[in-house]
Order: structure tokens, then sequence, then C-alpha cells
């Protein structure tokens, strides 16, 4: 596997991963229409602007079929998804660790993240530590009520 700039002919095959992922892995920790407005903001399109709008990354198999992706703004870290049938095999800490290292490059000393309830013990036996844990409402959605957990890591 490799990893490599994600490209903006990635934005269909990475919302296809996302949008998988988010039904079959955090389908268990979350409602309906919680999951439904995360699949709004995993469409191709929005891909497509995150792509030119942050540092993405894919991870790639031998076929260069993408297995993880995760990007960077500034020293938020964003984005980790991995193909919700390849968890467990190591993916997802690639691709943190390469995010990490990318963002060591830039010269931050201090990352953060905004996790999902379903991968904080991933974040946690990565290094993050919880900051807070706070309630907000989408815009377009004033209906739904979601809970975010913002997490940092200190980068040596």
């Amino acid at each position: 596997m490799r990893i490599r700039r994600a490209r903006k002919a990635d934005a269909r095959e990475i919302s296809n991963l996302r949008r998988k992922t988010l039904i079959n892995v955090n389908g268990k920790d979350y409602a309906k229409e919680q999951i439904d407005y995360f699949m709004e903001i995993a469409s191709p399109e929005k891909i497509s602007e995150n792509i030119s709008m942050r540092d993405m990354f894919c991870i790639v198999n031998n076929e260069n079929e993408i297995m993880g992706v995760v990007d960077l703004k500034d020293n938020k870290i964003g984005g980790l998804f991995v193909k919700h049938d390849q968890i467990g095999k190591n993916i997802g800490t690639k691709l943190l660790k390469f995010i990490e290292g990318f963002a060591k490059k830039k010269k931050l000393s201090k990352v953060h993240l905004f996790s999902t309830k379903t991968a904080i013990g991933f974040y946690d036996k990565n290094g993050y530590k919880m900051v807070e844990e706070f309630k907000w409402i989408p815009e377009e959605h004033p209906e739904l009520k979601m809970t975010s957990y913002k997490m940092e890591k200190n980068l040596k």
C-alpha cells in the first residue's frame, strides 16, 4: 500500500468509501437522521471542494483502489475514513501517522480533530486527548442535535 495526494478525480470513490463506512460502522452509534446528515456532507461535490481547500491524502492498494483517506487544514486533521471492510488492518493508524508527519513538516507542534463517538477509542489509543465534548446544530438542519468530541495531540 502507498499513500498519495487525493485528486479531484477521486471524489466519487472517496464519497462512496465514506458513505459505506458511515452506514456500516457509525450507524451503530448514531440515529438515522444524523447518519443522513453525515452522508450529505460526504457527497462527491463536497469531497471535491475539500480536495481543493485542504491537504488530502489517500492510501491505495496495488490495484490503486482507495482504502482510506485523511486531510489536514491548518492544524485540524479531518476526514479520516477507512473502507469499512478494512477496519482493524492498521490502515487508519498508517494514515494518522502519515498526516501527523506531514503536519510536523509544516512546523506544527499540535494538531486537533473532531471525533465521532465511534472513533474516540481509536484516537485515544493513538495518543489523542479529549479536550471538549460539545453539542451543536447543523445550520442546514436545525432539527438535528449533534455531539462532537474535540481531541488534541502534541507532536514531538
